[in-house]
């Protein structure tokens, strides 16, 4: 006789059971391997995050730019920072 349903005795875990019954500590020391192990391997290809602050790396970044086409750069950046103001024909930032 073939038997479809587990025996009493036998405990069958479903994939959502398996997960809440692993220690905490043993998940996290588990994490905290993969974490390190990515870093590493980030590293090793050149994709790690730059620790380095991002508006260091920006600054300065449009100085070869000719002085004309900066201002109207930055008349565009206003125009769409007003754009969606309530008070932008009145009153327009600087």
């Amino acid at each position: 006789m073939i038997q479809l349903w587990p025996q009493p005795s036998l405990q069958v875990l479903f994939p959502w059971e398996y997960f809440m019954s692993v220690d905490l500590a043993q998940f996290d020391q588990r994490l905290v391997s993969i974490e390190a192990a990515l870093a590493q391997v980030q590293r090793r290809l050149g994709l790690a995050p730059s620790s380095a602050n991002w508006v260091e790396q920006v600054a300065g970044s449009l100085a070869d730019t000719p002085e004309e086409d900066y201002q109207q750069f930055l008349e565009c950046c206003r125009a769409v920072r007003n754009e969606g103001s309530p008070s932008a024909a009145a009153e327009p930032r600087p």
